[in-house]
């Protein structure tokens, strides 16, 4: 085929407002802009036509081969995904005249070690720079202002950066798993931390925060486990979810004034954390906040708190006391499940919800016992007349308890109720109870037998896990479901009494239960004969009336 075929057919191909230049593909955009569309050449080095005023979208996405570019003063804007992927792009200068950079404009340049920004730029996109993984420093102009969310995200060589005074708002992961950033200086104008901002910024020792900022996000300072010290200013108001979860070298904060609230797991894992100064504003600590902050050693309430959120106490294994204030009107389940040195609950006597007796905590109408300090030393302990439920993880971690008496009034033992009282070896359940919640007798390994009461209908998830010291157990007609793994690894249970009754037994109930030798129902046709048949334990089934 002749050249002047080729040169035609080309013609035909190519729409009217597209330009070929050597090897550069371009249009005029609506507003009169020359827009480069994309490079379709092979060269290492590579000049950009200096009539050129736009570097469009993805014009030199995966480009594997281009190792420097230059980019002439006519440029005024760089496009979404201008450069994205180009591997082997090592350094780069950035015109004066450009005053915006798109989305994912360098994103994955892994070979990109160093940028000049100009004066000129204004606004950097999302995730502009993410995944640089060579990056090691950039200066950011002082005219700059905005920054996209994600803008320097896994940028895993960059150690120092200094944000302009213009910028007012750190975006959502703008600097997410930097793994090797040292230190930042945040301006005075910054009002907001976003989400993940510094989310595993482990190389992270301190950073001081400025006197406007307001909020800090979610998973903001997320397991910067170098993080030593952080200074908050007076202006902020909240401290969001995961705030500083697993910053485990944090030893000290003090909260300002203005706080009001606290995110759900915010210092979470904080293992070094021994005091904290919480403020007179806070009125709510959400969910799992100080969970596992295993230095802790006190804390002090203040007067305004009106919750405490589920588990957000749980495992400080060195608080030994706590005063709950006045205004405190609701406490989460499992507040202070695993603190295995707690040897008292104080309650202010003007809270008209809560009360302590013996150090042990109680809704104030006696009807629920709710915390039973782990220390305290009882070994053995008789709950008062009249309380109808145990709450979730009351009893948890009890070491020293050996027996406890219930009530006829208890109704229902909460999940995780006496989870892992391994010194406790007899309890009696009175006929009033009707349910036994999940993990309730959780490793409670020297619990040698228990009765169950006519009056129980459902055994939990876990009840009598690991209960490696019970030896037989029988179930009333009352039963109707026994949940998942029950009474795993349940080693000396030797034998079982499973009633008609019993219409559900969930998943590895049993598994583990090497000792047990003699399975009774009630006949050949009951849901439990069924649920055997074809199991390890089929040759122990023995079915005909239980008084037999």
């Amino acid at each position: 085929m002749s050249k002047r075929i080729i040169f035609i057919i080309l013609l035909v191909l190519i729409p009217l407002n597209l330009l070929i230049a050597q090897d550069f593909v371009t249009e005029i955009d609506g507003a009169g802009n020359k827009v480069l569309v994309e490079y379709i050449g092979y060269d290492y080095d590579v000049v950009i036509p200096n009539d050129i005023t736009v570097i469009g979208f993805g014009a030199f996405a995966y480009n594997h081969s281009l190792e420097s570019i230059v980019i002439p003063d006519s440029v005024i804007k760089i496009g979404v995904g201008a450069f994205y992927e180009c591997s082997s792009l090592e350094s780069l200068t950035i015109p004066a005249s450009v005053t915006s950079i798109g989305d994912s404009a360098y994103s994955y340049c892994s070979s990109l070690k160093s940028i000049a920004l100009p004066d000129s730029l204004t606004s950097i996109g999302n995730f502009t720079f993410s995944f640089c993984h060579s990056l090691e420093r950039i200066t950011l102009p002082a005219n700059l202002i905005s920054v996209g969310d994600g803008a320097f995200a896994y940028c895993e060589s960059l150690e120092s950066i200094i944000l302009p005074d213009s910028v007012t708002s750190i975006g959502d992961g703008m600097f997410y798993e930097c793994r090797s950033l040292e230190s930042i200086i945040l301006p005075d104008s910054l009002t907001s931390i976003g989400d993940e901002a510094f989310y595993k910024c482990s190389s992270l020792e301190s950073i001081t925060l400025p006197v406007n900022l307001i909020s800090i996000g979610d998973k903001a300072f997320y397991e910067c486990s170098s993080l030593a010290s952080i200074t908050l200013p007076a202006s902020v108001t909240s401290i969001g979810d995961y705030a500083f979860y697993y910053c485990d070298s944090l030893k000290s904060i003090a909260l300002p004034d203005c706080v009001t609230s606290i995110g759900d797991s915010a210092y979470s894992y904080c293992s070094s954390l021994k005091s904290i100064a919480l403020p007179d504003s806070l009125t709510s600590i959400g969910d799992r906040v100080f969970y596992e902050c295993r230095s802790l050693e006190s804390i002090t309430l203040p007067d305004g708190l009106t919750s405490i959120g589920d588990e957000a106490f749980s495992y400080c294994r060195f608080l030994s006391s706590i005063t709950l204030p006045a205004n405190l009107i609701s406490i989460g389940e499992g507040a202070f499940i695993g603190c295995s040195s707690l040897e008292t609950i104080i309650v202010s006597q003007d809270n008209p919800r809560y009360v302590s007796m013996q150090g042990v905590l109680f809704d104030k109408s006696l009807k629920s016992i709710l915390a039973f300090p782990a220390e305290n030393g009882f070994k053995t302990y008789s709950i008062p007349e009249g309380i109808v439920s145990i709450e979730s993880g009351a009893f948890a971690y009890s070491g020293f308890l050996e027996s406890i008496t219930l009530p006829d009034s208890v109704t229902s033992i909460g999940d995780w109720a006496f989870y892992y009282c391994d010194s406790l070896e007899s309890i009696t359940l009175p006929a009033s109870l009707t349910s036994i919640g999940d993990y309730a007798f959780y490793y409670c390994d020297s619990l040698e037998s228990i009765t169950l009461p006519a009056s129980v209908t459902s055994i939990g998830n876990s009840a009598f896990s690991g209960c490696s010291s019970l030896e037989s157990i029988t179930f009333p007609d009352s039963v109707t479901s026994i949940g998942d793994e029950a009474f795993i690894w349940c080693i000396s249970l030797e034998s079982i009494i499973l009633p008609d009754s019993v219409t559900s037994i969930g998943d590895y109930t049993f598994y583990g239960c090497s000792s047990l030798k003699e399975i009774k129902v009630g006949s050949d046709n009951s849901y439990a004969f069924k649920y055997f048949l074809g199991t390890e334990y089929e040759k122990y089934l023995l079915y005909g009336p239980s008084w037999l």
